[in-house]
């Protein structure tokens, strides 16, 4: 088609099909989206991994004439084509210059046949890809930042058979549950997988979010400690008994939730940082806070802070006397230090 060289961007949020060489003559292009959103969860980093995107089965859709896509340019930075119909990408496609790549939801099994260097690549979403056996070495992203695995159910192992990508600050594996090889020199950020041990930990200090929810996980390393630059830290419905004591050392963290571990029997001095605990229904917890000095840490460091201990059935009494001053202490960083003088309650003795 004439004058297609020069069309650099092409956005499709139609019912639409489209021919096999239908960017055969687009050399220039350089964005391809499909099904555009402003509000797309899965490239909010600050989205919670959890939650789960709202498909219309009505909606529109870009089809393949006779099921078959030939070619993709060479120039291309930004591809986004969620539920995407074909198992594999084209065989006539250079990712050289790739930067996204988000065919979320789709037929995918694996992007490309054999080992394909992705040098500009930052993000990389397959969330719900649940046909999808195998990814690309990550040694051959050497720039990712983010990658979304969420919910690929197929998936075996991840490979990085040389040095790790060292920006990768994002790793989402919820839900990937038959993932069961997984290399020890990547950053995480989230895991549901049948590993019951943590890869080594050291040395990645610039990794701020780390999920490894329902994870089957018996055991922390103390190594966790190496997270310098660590914020939240999610280890809900997993069966370890205990936190290693390191956990004090991460300065930064702010959110800590252990929803469900009911194999916790108590936990041990937590950074002073911490604004958010979340251990409801831990059931097995006898020991909270071994320290009465930590609230007041807490709350001396200024803001709100929340710590929920519900249906944690067990707890000894300096337990509940801790979490009785922590309540206190709320209310007076809540400016209602009148309703605690009026009714005059004290911890229990």
């Amino acid at each position: 088609m004439k004058g297609t060289d020069a069309v650099q961007g092409i956005f499709l949020n139609i019912d639409v099909q489209l021919s096999s060489q239908a960017f055969r003559k687009m050399y220039n292009l350089r964005t391809l989206i499909t099904k555009y959103e402003d509000s797309d969860e899965d490239c909010n980093e600050d989205c919670d991994d959890e939650s789960d995107e709202v498909y219309d089965e009505d909606c529109e859709e870009v089809h393949l004439h006779n099921g078959d896509l030939d070619y993709l340019p060479d120039e291309l930075r930004y591809l986004h084509w969620k539920m995407y119909p074909l198992e594999i990408l084209p065989s006539v496609f250079n990712p050289v210059n790739l930067v996204e790549l988000d065919i979320s939801r789709s037929n995918i099994k694996q992007l490309w046949k054999g080992r394909t260097c992705v040098p500009k690549l930052k993000r990389l979403n397959l969330g719900d890809c649940e046909k999808l056996i195998s990814i690309p070495d990550l040694s051959d992203i050497p720039s990712a930042e983010s990658i979304n695995l969420k919910r690929c159910i197929s998936l075996l192992e991840i490979h990085s058979s040389r040095e790790r990508p060292k920006k990768l600050h994002s790793l989402r594996l919820s839900d990937c549950k038959n993932l069961s090889r997984f290399p020890s020199n990547i950053h995480i950020e989230g895991s549901e997988f049948s590993l019951h041990l943590l890869p080594p930990l050291s040395g990645l200090c610039s990794l701020k979010e780390l999920r490894l929810n329902n994870s089957s996980l018996t055991e922390i390393s103390e190594d966790i400690g190496c997270l310098s630059s660590l914020e939240k830290l999610e280890l809900h419905g997993n069966v370890f008994e205990r936190l290693p004591k390191s956990i004090k050392q991460l300065s930064k963290l702010y959110y800590l939730s252990l929803y469900n571990c009911g194999m916790l029997r108590s936990l041990p001095e937590l950074p002073s940082s911490l604004r958010f605990l979340e251990a409801m229904n831990c059931k097995e917890l006898i020991q909270s806070l071994p320290d009465e000095s930590e609230i007041e840490l807490c709350a001396n460091g200024g803001g709100s802070f929340i710590f929920n201990f519900m249906n944690c059935l067990k707890l000894n009494q300096k337990a509940v006397s801790n979490l009785f001053r922590d309540s206190l202490l709320k209310m007076q960083l809540m400016g209602t230090e009148k309703i605690i003088s009026l009714f005059k309650v004290s911890p229990p003795p």
